[in-house]
């Protein structure tokens, strides 16, 4: 397996868990918040993507690969509506984007139709060092237009949320909102260049990398700067962190000791490998968060008050 392969594999691991995983955190904080189920339909786009992708690049042939990359189309289309749509309701709810928010359900409904039909995807061959990827037909076109033009007006729409911001902490929230966004918009145009077989430096394999650091920096954004307890908010947002390093730690210890030592002998399927890494990580996940949690008590939070006066300074 070559480097860029492994990179590729397990961004889409991250991306098939850690967006969904951040939503159902985000949404445990209050279930009823419209804006935080927002986020919640919005990740879970971003990780069916990701896991139907998975499927598709572990599929035995063309014709499982196909039907792994429609199913995957099936969400895809809704990521441009849910995007904005949240990212409207964090910025301010103008009227005039309500009514484009809108017209972006429609056209995601409309694509959705088209999902399974040769019209989005005609087929799944090999692209460059990965197994299998889309072959567009010739309306995925018209939506890979459609997912840019949204994106870019996401961006708009939190510039001038960012302009218009009338505290510093409403200034500091939309200013990360839009690094956030801006990095993963960019990061993510990678993968849509795949399909035409245009593989930019950087952005192919490492540009997936954007959406598991955009998922963290708005889960961040939109917890502290609506005034959840910061105690809570750290002492969550640490563990979660040590939890995901020991989850990428425990992928790329075994998947090297496979590739570098184990495959000199014998010839390791790469399920074989992903199964034996999500094994190990059922084994140390919970003993590693009970760790984590110990380690924020000990070591952070022993004078929880005091902790919180001197942040605010």
């Amino acid at each position: 397996m070559s480097v860029e392969l492994f990179h590729y594999l397990l961004i889409h691991w991250l991306i098939a868990i850690v967006p969904i995983a951040l939503g159902l955190f985000v949404v445990a904080q209050d279930r009823r918040n419209s804006l935080y189920l927002a986020f919640l339909r919005y990740n879970l786009t971003i990780s069916w993507w990701g896991a139907f992708n998975l499927a598709m690049e572990y599929s035995a042939n063309a014709h499982d690969a196909l039907l792994w990359d429609r199913m995957s189309l099936l969400g895809i289309v809704f990521i441009p509506a849910n995007f904005l749509h949240f990212t409207w309701m964090y910025s301010g709810r103008s009227v005039y984007y309500e009514k484009v928010i809108r017209l972006c359900y429609l056209l995601s409904s409309f694509f959705f139709l088209f999902s399974f039909s040769p019209w989005m995807a005609e087929s799944a061959t090999p692209k460059h060092v990965i197994p299998f990827f889309t072959n567009p037909g010739s309306l995925y076109h018209f939506f890979v237009i459609y997912f840019v033009v949204v994106m870019t007006t996401g961006n708009l729409l939190l510039f001038k949320a960012y302009l218009k911001a009338d505290t510093p902490m409403r200034k500091r929230g939309v200013r990360l909102f839009l690094i956030a966004t801006a990095i993963s918009t960019i990061g993510g145009g990678g993968n849509f260049m795949v399909p035409y077989e245009i593989y930019t430096p950087i952005l192919f394999p490492y540009g997936g990398y954007s959406f598991i650091l955009y998922g963290l920096l708005i889960t961040y954004t939109i917890l502290r700067y609506r005034f959840l307890d910061i105690e809570l908010l750290i002492k969550r947002t640490l563990v979660f962190a040590g939890l995901l390093a020991v989850v990428m730690g425990v992928v790329a210890v075994i998947s090297s000791l496979v590739n570098g030592v184990v495959a000199r002998w014998f010839s390791v399927p790469p399920t074989a490998v992903a199964m034996g890494s999500s094994l190990v990580v059922v084994v140390v996940f919970d003993p590693a968060r009970k760790l984590l949690v110990n380690w924020t008590d000990r070591f952070l939070f022993q004078k929880g008050q005091d902790f919180k006066v001197a942040l605010n300074r």
